[in-house]
C-alpha cells in the first residue's frame, strides 16, 4: 500500500519573501493592456533549489527524477551548475547552466574545447520559466537545465524536444536506456542500469540497494503490473529508506502540486513494482 505525505522537511521549504519579477507592458488601451514577465526567482522555496521546484511535464521523468536525486543528496552541486547572467538568484533574467555532452562525438562543434564534454549554455528565463518546462511554482531552475539539455543535443534529445515530451516512445529499449542520460547531462559521470526480476534480486538484495539511497543518487524505472499507487512504466526518485522498511519516493507531474509528490511504499512492493534501477557507476559520490 502506497501513502502519500507531505515531506516539506525532507527538501527544506524556508520562508522567505521573493524580490518582485521584473516585467513588460505591452502598449494598448487599460483594457488591452497585459504584462509580459522577463525574469522570475530560480528557486522558489529559499536561497537553495529543491525537488518542489521540479514537474515533469508529460514524459520527460528520465531527466527530472534524476535531478530531484542529486538535489535530495547535494543541492550545492546542482546550485554550482547555476550561475546568473542578469540579475540575482531571487530574480534572474537569464543564467548560464553547466550540463554535459553523453558522448565526445556530440562536441565536435563545441568552441570551447577546454574540457571537451562540459557545455554551459545561457538561458534566459522566458524561453525556460512556466509548468511546461518542468518547472513548480514561480521557480525556473528545472527549465533551465531542460533547455541546456536541448542545447547539447545527444540521445536524449530528438526534434527539438527532450524524450519523451511529445507522445510515449513506443521504443521499449530507448525508454530504458533514458534512466542513464539523465546522470550523464547532469553530472558527466555514466550510469549504469540494473535489471529488477524475481530471479535476479532477491529480497535482501534489494533491500542492500534501498540502504544506498542514503548516500547514492537512485532513480527507477517501474514494471507494467505495478503496486496500487505506483504507476506503471514511469520513473521515479527513490529518496530514502525509514527503520521499519518502508521507501519514500518522488514523483510529480504538471496534474498534481509538488508538495504532495512524495509517497511511500514498502521496500517490497517497491521491489515487486520495479523494473529497472539507476545509480552512478561504481556508486560514485558526488
Amino acid at each position: 500500500m502506497v501513502q502519500f505525505t507531505i515531506l516539506a522537511a525532507m527538501v527544506g521549504m524556508p520562508m522567505l519573501v521573493l524580490a518582485s519579477p521584473l516585467t513588460k507592458t505591452l502598449a494598448g488601451s487599460p483594457l488591452a493592456q497585459r504584462t509580459v514577465k522577463t525574469s522570475g526567482p530560480l528557486y522558489d522555496f529559499g536561497n537553495t533549489p529543491t525537488c518542489l521546484g521540479i514537474q515533469t511535464n508529460d514524459h520527460t521523468g528520465w531527466f527530472t527524477t534524476t535531478l530531484c536525486a542529486l538535489l535530495r543528496l547535494n543541492p550545492s552541486y546542482i546550485e554550482n551548475s547555476i550561475k546568473p547572467n542578469k540579475g540575482t538568484v531571487d530574480n534572474a533574467e537569464s543564467a548560464s547552466f553547466k550540463v554535459y555532452y553523453l558522448d565526445p562525438k556530440d562536441s565536435t562543434n563545441k568552441k570551447d574545447q577546454s574540457d571537451p564534454m562540459v557545455n554551459e549554455v545561457s538561458v534566459d528565463y522566458k524561453a525556460a520559466a512556466g509548468p511546461i518546462h518542468d518547472n513548480a511554482g514561480a521557480s525556473w531552475f528545472a527549465g533551465g537545465f531542460r533547455q541546456a539539455i536541448l542545447s547539447t543535443g545527444g540521445s536524449g534529445v530528438a526534434n527539438d524536444h527532450l524524450l519523451f515530451d511529445s507522445e510515449q516512445s513506443t521504443d521499449d529499449n530507448l525508454v530504458v536506456n533514458a534512466g542513464r542520460w539523465g546522470f550523464k547531462y547532469l553530472t558527466g559521470l555514466d550510469a549504469e542500469k540494473i535489471d529488477i526480476t524475481e530471479a535476479t534480486m532477491a529480497s535482501k538484495d534489494w533491500d542492500a540497494l534501498m540502504d544506498k539511497s542514503a548516500s547514492n543518487p537512485i532513480t527507477i524505472l517501474t514494471n507494467k503490473t505495478p503496486v496500487n499507487g505506483i504507476e506503471r512504466n514511469q520513473y521515479y526518485t527513490v529518496c530514502s529508506k525509514s527503520g521499519d522498511n518502508h521507501i519514500t519516493v518522488w514523483k510529480s507531474t504538471i496534474l498534481e502540486p509538488s508538495i504532495n509528490a512524495f509517497s511511500e511504499v514498502t521496500s517490497e512492493d517497491l521491489r515487486k513494482s520495479t523494473r529497472s534501477l539507476y545509480h552512478l557507476k561504481d556508486w560514485a559520490h558526488l
